[in-house]
């Protein structure tokens, strides 16, 4: 197996994430590490650090980004620019603008961009073929517990707005939103509505300070209702109809069976070297990631708006 070399930008536990998982996959050799982990980590593992984007950069085949959002534009455009392959952690930026320069310098670099996976690598979600579904009405919940520095819209429910936009495959038509602020002056829970075009009708609620995590789709289509578990990797369905390979279903033993080798970084990665090595498309590219940031910021100028309820 042909090793790929990569230069990892990361901070805190979420860089340290990243790092254990490269460092344990065969597919990698990391040449490099920028970022505020603890230098005793790299020396255990190994790896330089390197104090210079731009070093570390030329020296890799690819880049994974795994930084909070406001801080990964520029490394990611610097590393578009030396035409290298890019891993970003999703959501990719914080603006609207800058999302699109990215997609303009990707295009012209000719090179893989793929955002984390986030959703669409959940064994629950990943069993069933989106091709084939048709939902007329589907309701989402995202709920995380006492997570104040956790944006509900953009770090939350951006994950099924992704989801959400698979499933439809249909413009938007018409947003309604609304949001609490139970702790301070920012968007505590954030409930949306979204029509599309094709007729379907979304219900996104996320909350950041709820008594109980809570992640799930519950979609309805003719003769059809499923219903997607992220938290426990399980999907069940109401219809004997739904045994055609569009809804699976898993007796206990498979759903334990299955979580246990879920591992959605680990995939996600593994996939981000196989489109790299093949040429294949990205499970979740950036354009497709740019489509969900987009909506996201659509609901937040609805909230804006309406005004946010105290």
């Amino acid at each position: 197996m042909t090793k790929l070399n990569i230069a990892l930008f990361g901070n805190d536990s979420i860089g340290e994430e990243y790092l254990n998982m490269l460092t344990s996959m065969e597919q990698f050799e990391v040449v490099g590490y920028l970022g505020n982990l603890n230098h005793s980590i790299l020396e255990k593992l190994n790896i330089k650090h390197f104090d210079s984007a731009e070093e570390l950069i030329c020296i890799a085949d690819a880049v994974v980004v795994a930084m909070p959002a406001s801080l990964q534009y520029e490394i990611s455009k610097q590393t578009l620019k030396n035409l290298r392959h890019l891993y970003i952690q999703n959501p990719f930026t914080t603006n609207i603008d800058e999302a699109e320069t990215l997609l303009s310098m990707q295009r012209e670099a000719d090179v893989k961009v793929q955002t984390s996976a986030g959703l669409r690598l959940n064994k629950a979600f990943s069993d069933y073929n989106p091709g084939k579904l048709k939902p007329q009405y589907i309701e989402m919940q995202h709920f995380h517990c006492d997570a104040p520095d956790v944006s509900v819209i953009l770090d939350l429910m951006i994950e099924d707005i992704d989801i959400l936009l698979l499933l439809t495959k249909s413009e938007v038509r018409k947003i309604s939103a609304n949001a609490v602020c139970i702790h301070g002056d920012t968007p505590d829970l954030v409930n949306t509505r979204i029509e599309f075009g094709n007729g379907c009708v979304a219900n996104l609620t996320a909350n950041r300070w709820a008594k109980k995590e809570v992640h799930y789709t519950h979609l309805f289509q003719k003769e059809i209702s499923g219903f997607i578990d992220y938290l426990n990797d399980e999907s069940v369905n109401s219809s004997e109809k739904a045994l055609n390979n569009t809804f699976p279903v898993h007796t206990s033993e498979q759903h334990q069976k299955k979580k246990e080798q879920s591992n959605h970084l680990r995939e996600s990665l593994a996939s981000f070297y196989h489109n790299i090595q093949n040429n294949t498309v990205p499970t979740t590219s950036l354009n497709e990631s740019y489509r969900a940031l987009k909506l996201a910021y659509q609901i937040i100028d609805k909230i804006e708006e309406r005004g946010i309820a105290n």
